[in-house]
């Protein structure tokens, strides 16, 4: 077998071992997200978020409810793409480049902006958070940066 080939296999190896990873780290956070709206209280208390909550509650008591749906729907799409990208999901999903660099810079923006709030109010969930986010942004990063290097070799 030649070098180049042994290579691409190792790559593709790793590849799919970042892309799982992020797309389980993903699924986690979706089902978390997806369970807090049976706990809610509990979980903004514990999360110390009542303070954003009874802002957000203003527009409506639903909001909070719409928006935690809404984060764990997107993070399932999320884990979704990047199923995909690890060859777990067979069947090619549409737009996967643009999804897949759409949510890397989210994660990655994400994680920048929790850096900057460490700065004036440090909250140990707020570290918690960074690392997932930042973690998922790379890893994806990482897994479909190289599938689509070697997008055309079989």
């Amino acid at each position: 077998m030649s070098t180049f080939a042994s290579e691409k296999r190792e790559h593709g190896n790793a590849e799919k071992l970042f892309a799982k990873l992020g797309a389980y780290c993903c699924l986690f956070l979706a089902v978390g997200h997806f369970l807090s709206l049976f706990f809610f209280d509990w979980v903004c208390k514990f999360y110390q978020m009542e303070e954003h909550i009874h802002q957000i509650t203003q527009y409506g008591e639903f909001v909070p409810y719409l928006v935690s749906l809404f984060m764990s729907l997107t993070l399932a799409v999320g884990a979704l793409y990047g199923f995909s990208a690890a060859g777990i999901v067979k069947r090619p999903l549409p737009y996967f480049r643009a999804v897949m660099a759409f949510i890397i810079v989210l994660t990655m923006t994400r994680a920048c902006i929790g850096i900057g709030r460490l700065v004036y109010n440090f909250k140990f969930i707020e570290i918690i958070s960074i690392i997932l986010s930042g973690g998922i942004g790379f890893c994806y990063l990482f897994g479909t940066n190289i599938r689509l290097k070697y997008k055309n070799d079989k």
